[in-house]
């Protein structure tokens, strides 16, 4: 796999351009590449926005990215949006949004987005507790190598 198609290829230029010259550079890059609608750099700038990565934090410009990117189903984007309807960040906080959305990226495997559904429903967040259904998102997500699940099993 090229450098260039790697998914993480835009958040490591990030990271790896701390120069004052590069940092225009890449982030232009990634402006373009989603304003074009590339799903991956629609969600790596939703996330440069949402911690405030080389960039001023910025919330109502992350959930404008990451929705664009959510909307066409990328779930890493999905499971984003979720975080920020479930914490009110950028948007009113909204528990069955954050559900629907969670749900939408663990069906397509995510581990992170399994997590997530499974802590709503480990505390009855918008849904009624049901440790049984906490308990098989989290074994999804722990199969996948997800530490925090894991750990989550273990006090279970």
């Amino acid at each position: 796999m090229s450098f260039k198609k790697n998914i993480y290829s835009p958040i490591l230029k990030a990271f790896l351009s701390y120069t004052p010259f590069a940092q225009p550079l890449v982030f232009n890059k990634l402006l373009k590449g989603a304003q074009k609608g590339s799903v991956e750099e629609q969600n790596t700038l939703g996330w440069l926005y949402a911690k405030g990565v080389k960039v001023d934090k910025n919330y109502e410009k992350a959930f404008e990215w990451f929705t664009q990117a959510a909307d066409q189903g990328l779930a890493k984007a999905q499971r984003n949006l979720g975080l920020m309807y479930a914490n009110g960040h950028g948007v009113e906080k909204d528990e069955a949004k954050a559900f629907e959305l969670y749900s939408k990226a663990a069906d397509q495997g995510l581990a992170k987005a399994q997590h997530s559904l499974a802590l709503m429903y480990e505390n009855g967040i918008y849904v009624e507790k049901n440790y049984a259904k906490a308990f098989e998102l989290y074994s999804k997500a722990a199969d996948q190598g997800l530490a925090y699940s894991q750990n989550n099993l273990g006090y279970m």
